[in-house]
């Protein structure tokens, strides 16, 4: 199966700027506890199935997954950027043009760093999770896969970076086919030392998607836990005080349906929640990006 990535490019005229120092989310009006489609027509386009989005610090670069409607096959990623004249542009990124498949052309699951200087993602399948370093010019250098010990024999997936630089994805080592855990994996002079997995009940489930808050106190990750509102829902899981992490909440069914909500990613400011909904796994109708504020699920139990 070969995937033609296409670039695609559009401009958007955009109103004024938010205030300096503070993350732009192109104008829109605050969610508050209400759930909401994400940028109708810049990020959620309708018809085009997009999924783990991910933004800087400053909200002028938005990174996301495309999909296909019959096959959940991850077909290539997209960078919205705003420029300094208040217009966006969409465009893939040269890490994704670049890029050389070795097994398979699946690639997505986007997630810029903290710092913005590196971008991590999943390619080929099964996926390993890869890395491009933003260079001097700005440009995105050539994507290298993580060595061992973060990639391993089996399929890793969904990479999420910590403000601390720590490690978070999600790995079917050392289990059953169909059952994914959460492993961190912290750094030490520059290299990722051996992953551990979480502790606590947060893995005593299938479990995957983890977004890690910037301090590290709280995990937003996807499940197919029974009791739930559909096929796979959105959890909350806390870091207790002895490090282990709790059991996860569901975050209820404004956010969670019928349908699937995946991709869960926490803005750098830590105000909002995004996710992606996808009426199904496959053949679905829609896979759009949403957003609510994350101070609603502090204290669920």
């Amino acid at each position: 199966m070969k995937f033609k990535i296409n670039i695609l490019l559009f401009v958007t005229v955009l109103g004024a700027f938010s205030s300096p120092g503070s993350t732009f989310y192109f104008n829109q009006s605050d969610p508050g506890t209400d759930v909401k489609i994400f940028a109708t027509n810049i990020i959620s386009v309708p018809g085009r199935f997009q999924q783990s989005m991910t933004l800087s610090e400053d909200g002028k670069e938005y990174y996301y997954g495309i999909t296909d409607s019959k096959n959940w096959n991850y077909k290539t990623i997209l960078c919205t950027r705003v420029l300094t004249n208040g217009q966006t542009v969409t465009e893939t990124p040269s890490f994704v043009t670049k890029f050389h498949f070795k097994k398979n052309p699946v690639i997505g699951e986007p997630f810029l760093a903290p710092d913005g200087r590196q971008l991590f993602f999943v390619a080929d399948y099964p996926p390993d999770i890869w890395v491009a370093t933003r260079m001097e010019n700005n440009e995105w250098s050539e994507a290298k896969k993580l060595p061992a010990p973060v990639n391993s024999d089996a399929a890793e997936w969904s990479p999420c970076v910590s403000a601390s630089g720590t490690l978070d994805f999600c790995s079917m080592r050392n289990r059953g086919a169909d059952n994914g855990r959460i492993y961190k994996c912290e750094k030490e002079n520059g290299v990722y030392k051996e992953p551990e997995l979480l502790k606590g009940e947060i893995n005593d489930d299938d479990v995957g998607d983890p977004a890690v808050s910037p301090d590290e106190k709280f995990i937003v990750f996807a499940s197919p836990k029974k009791g739930g509102y559909g096929g796979i829902d959105l959890y909350i899981s806390y870091r207790q005080k002895d490090g282990t992490w709790s059991k996860g909440f569901n975050l209820g069914p404004k956010v969670n349906t019928a349908a699937e909500e995946l991709g869960p990613r926490i803005s750098p400011d830590g105000k909002y929640l995004f996710f992606y909904r996808r009426e199904k796994w496959q053949d679905a109708a829609y896979s759009d990006i949403y957003w609510t504020e994350i101070k609603q699920f502090m204290s669920l139990k």
